[in-house]
């Protein structure tokens, strides 16, 4: 049997170390990536002892602002309100509202923070709401600008949801009250 001898030149040997060496260093790049990757959307018990929700006055809001300070409990409040419903968007980032701010209590926001209101998007709430509809299925390639869109909007229209600014409201809750008893 006759061997093979490669020829390898001094320039094939400095191709296969730097190869080696690449190598090496994606292990160690994968290593580290596969602890920066993990999943936001986790779950945990964490919520027991969390701030009620929704927030409805300033009071609430230091004390859950405060509260999610800790990393553990911002991500357990996203997961939370990753499950949360919706069939678009829109609806998703609605519904998510709902669960963090009373409607008389978002009047008090702004998106941006003009117009003499308060700064929604200063807070950590926002923060937890724009990944929490990232965490959602229906939602998870909505833009930042999307998002902005529909916070803005749900905030303008926090009055309108008020049942004594719309007499709608107040109508359709009593026809619905109604029927129910009569059944």
């Amino acid at each position: 049997m006759q061997q093979i001898r490669l020829g390898f030149t001094g320039f094939n040997r400095i191709v296969l170390r730097e190869l080696a060496s690449v190598k090496e260093e994606i292990k160690i790049f994968s290593t580290g990536l596969a602890n920066v990757d993990t999943p936001i959307c986790t779950t945990g018990s964490v919520l027991d002892n969390s701030p009620p929700r929704p927030v409805k006055n300033g009071a609430e809001l230091i004390k859950l602002e405060a509260w999610l300070e800790e990393e553990n409990k911002f991500r357990a409040l996203v997961s939370e309100l990753g499950k949360t419903g919706g069939n678009c968007r829109g609806k998703v980032t609605r519904n998510i509202l709902t669960k963090l701010v009373t409607n008389e209590f978002a009047q008090n926001f702004i998106l941006t923070g003009r117009t003499g209101k308060e700064k929604f998007s200063d807070l950590r709430i926002y923060q937890i709401l724009i990944r929490a509809i990232w965490c959602h299925t229906t939602a998870q390639a909505t833009t930042d600008k999307e998002i902005d869109h529909f916070v803005s909007e749900w905030l303008r229209t926090a009055t309108t949801r008020l049942p004594q600014s719309n007499p709608d409201v107040i109508s359709k809750k009593q026809k619905k009250k109604s029927s129910i008893g009569t059944k």
